[in-house]
């Protein structure tokens, strides 16, 4: 086998194209990254019946009507590109909440929102 002599110029641009092609990956690679997701869970004394009906309610008033289900314990709905699920596992004593989406902070925002309208309002004084 006889060995090609490769011009310098032509080993500077193959070398060019290859870290152009890498840093084209990873950067189409952070453009596609994963939605967001936080989660929480808090502790509940409610009945199933009641937890459900106050998780429906916590979706609904959050806005997340899209796609809106509940299956037994579990209510789920969407606004835009955002999911949330409340989980009520009363024979555990916990409730569980998800929101996922393509920004952590709005992501956060909908969670803390959730978590406000599916606490029971607090008498005065």
């Amino acid at each position: 086998m006889s060995s090609v002599a490769v011009p310098p110029m032509v080993r500077t641009a193959a070398l060019s194209l290859g870290l152009a092609a890498i840093a084209l990956a990873l950067a189409c690679g952070v453009t596609q990254a994963g939605p967001a997701m936080t989660t929480f869970w808090q502790p509940t004394s409610l009945e199933l019946t009641d937890c459900v009906q106050r998780g429906e309610a916590a979706i609904r008033e959050a806005g997340m009507t899209e796609n809106f289900q509940t299956f037994r314990e579990s209510i789920y709905g969407e606004r835009g590109p955002y999911t949330a699920a409340i989980r009520c596992l009363s024979g555990k004593g916990v409730v569980f909440f998800a929101v996922s989406g393509p920004r952590p902070d709005r992501a956060s925002a909908l969670m803390a929102v959730l978590r406000a309208k599916f606490e029971p309002e607090q008498p005065p004084g």
